[in-house]
């Protein structure tokens, strides 16, 4: 049901996508798999966030950061984190914001997964670019490029690259 549920949030059936979200959350509920319940909770936070739905996909996330935890599962950890810095951002709250990518990062890092690294990177120059610290939008922008330039991701390093350029010709 939780791939399910990601393959209707793809192509834009939300209300699909919830329902199948919501099945497998009750059902890994039942038989007690947490990691399972987490990944659905997860779903839930990213599709609650996509349709501006903050308060519940904060929840989601959270339930799922918690559950991620508790399983130990650091990649998960790491992933229900950068969630959880999108969502802080897109309220205003920067500073849970950086808290929540620089875990992240951390997390990515220990577990040895580049790309939620350059993700993470990634997110953390997009931060630093609203609140005006160009110097260290560049220096993650740079950072994540080079990340995902290593696990061969060519457009995403194209965009980090060009986040980093457009910020030198803001200060022309």
């Amino acid at each position: 049901m939780d791939s399910i549920g990601e393959s209707e949030r793809k192509v834009g059936r939300y209300d699909q996508a919830r329902a199948a979200f919501t099945q497998a959350h009750m059902l890994f509920k039942a038989i007690e798999d947490r990691l399972g319940e987490a990944n659905a909770l997860l779903g839930v936070g990213r599709l609650e966030s996509e349709l501006g739905r903050y308060d519940q996909a904060h929840v989601a996330c959270s339930e799922a950061h918690t559950l991620y935890k508790a399983v130990e599962d650091r990649t998960g950890e790491a992933n229900a984190l950068l969630s959880l810095g999108q969502l802080e951002s897109a309220l205003g709250r920067n500073d849970q914001a950086c808290a929540a990518y620089t875990e992240a990062r951390t997390l990515y890092k220990a577990v040895e997964d580049r790309l939620g690294e350059a993700n993470a990177l990634f997110a953390m120059g997009d931060l630093e670019c609203t609140l005006g610290r160009n110097d260290e939008a560049k220096q993650h922008f740079h950072q994540a490029a080079h990340l995902y330039d290593a696990v061969g991701s060519e457009d995403w390093r194209e965009r980090a690259l060009q986040s980093a350029r457009s910020l030198d010709s803001q200060g022309e």
